[in-house]
């Protein structure tokens, strides 16, 4: 691997432990097209499963126990099953597909975010009991996604919006919800071939940089203009998915 490559893999490793902490994730998809630009995608998705676990249990640590566990333990079941179909499909669809795949997956996040920041109060306004049990099926697609391309957070978030979830038992409710997600993912790579040995020691390496962006994020994470930023990013991820898909 050339210098230029293992600085790029640097900073997604400091940019992933940065999103986790201070955007909730939010540049998770864009490092995903970034890495499959660059990289094999078998590679690119490969290597962030590590990373996406350190960066896990860095928020676990500041979030512990403001879960609402019953509501995960569901969202966790319906996303092994989620995990099982992802893994699935990663064993009959081609890299072209898989880049493809990848792409209408980040575009259709992007739409999503866009369609909530426009009819948010509108959701909320019109929100009913949401009952336990959906959480089942919501955890199901996120499992999909997050097999796929490490992006489950939608589907989760849209059913912590409509029941209406505080803040902090939001952000806690997800981080454990993918901590152990993720935990799930790791062996299911490591059969299909995405995650050997000289994969995890390149990551290992990198941990540190997924630590420090993780101190930062924390530290700065008042000081972001949050929602000007969040539209840069997801414009910019619609780009990104249309030059991968024409």
């Amino acid at each position: 691997m050339s210098p230029v490559e293992l600085a790029l893999l640097g900073l997604v490793a400091f940019l992933t432990g940065f999103s986790k902490s201070a955007l909730g994730g939010m540049l998770t998809p864009l490092i995903s097209l970034g890495l499959v630009n660059i990289f094999p995608v078998e590679f690119a998705i490969g290597i962030q499963l590590p990373m996406l676990m350190v960066a896990d249990h860095s928020a676990l640590a500041v979030h512990w126990k403001n879960w609402d566990l019953k509501l995960t333990l569901r969202l966790i079941l319906g996303g092994l099953g989620g995990i099982y179909i992802g893994s699935q499909l990663l064993g009959v669809i081609n890299e072209a597909q898989l880049k493809q795949t990848i792409a209408l997956i980040v575009m259709a996040l992007a739409v999503y975010q866009i369609s909530i920041r426009l009819f948010r109060t509108r959701l909320q306004s019109r929100t009913r009991h949401i009952p336990d049990w959906i959480a089942l099926p919501t955890g199901l697609v996120a499992g999909v996604t997050t097999t796929l391309a490490h992006i489950g957070g939608p589907p989760v978030a849209f059913l912590l919006l409509l029941r209406n979830t505080p803040a902090k038992v939001y952000v806690a409710t997800m981080v454990l919800t993918f901590t152990v997600l993720n935990w799930v993912k790791l062996p299911v790579y490591i059969q299909r071939g995405l995650l050997g040995r000289d994969l995890l020691l390149l990551t290992i390496g990198l941990t540190p940089l997924v630590l420090i962006g993780a101190f930062i994020g924390r530290r700065i994470i008042d000081q972001i203009p949050q929602k000007a930023f969040e539209l840069v990013i997801l414009a910019l991820m619609v780009l990104a998915s249309v030059l991968i898909l024409i």
